[in-house]
């Protein structure tokens, strides 16, 4: 079997340790991985597009992909809206909409891995648009 085969199959028991709750053999088996010098990681591509509909405010779309060791074994969009609150109250970034799955993010978590909020950026307005 090749090394792409087992990273496939390895992200295959992560998860399904993880849909059953099992989270010694999660960290077990990714404590394993790490041993070897193979680890998760996170690619994000972002679209912005800054909006003016009702309000200014930034939706920033972002395609994730999970790499086991270099490899794909899983994929994601996230949508987030930045914009900013009424009377002075700062500029804020919300999740709207996810693909991602709970299961997924349970294991990465388990895994000792935290998705963060993208930085999404604020349109380019005078001083004024921070007053609402």
């Amino acid at each position: 079997m090749t090394k792409k085969h087992n990273l496939s199959k390895q992200f295959k028991q992560l998860m399904a340790f993880s849909i059953t709750c099992d989270q010694a053999s999660v960290e077990g088996l990714y404590g394993e991985l790490e041993g070897h010098g193979i680890g998760f990681e996170i690619d994000n591509e972002d679209k912005v597009e800054f909006k003016t509909d009702g309000g200014e405010y930034t939706q920033l779309t972002q395609h994730s992909r999970l790499r086991l060791g270099g490899e794909v074994v899983y994929e994601w969009k996230s949508v987030y809206f930045g914009y900013y609150g009424g009377m002075g109250a700062g500029w804020f970034v919300e999740e709207d909409d996810t693909t991602l799955n709970l299961d997924v993010e349970t294991m990465l978590r388990t895994c000792g891995i935290k998705l963060e909020t993208p930085d999404v950026p604020r349109p380019s307005v005078d001083d004024e648009g921070e007053d609402g």
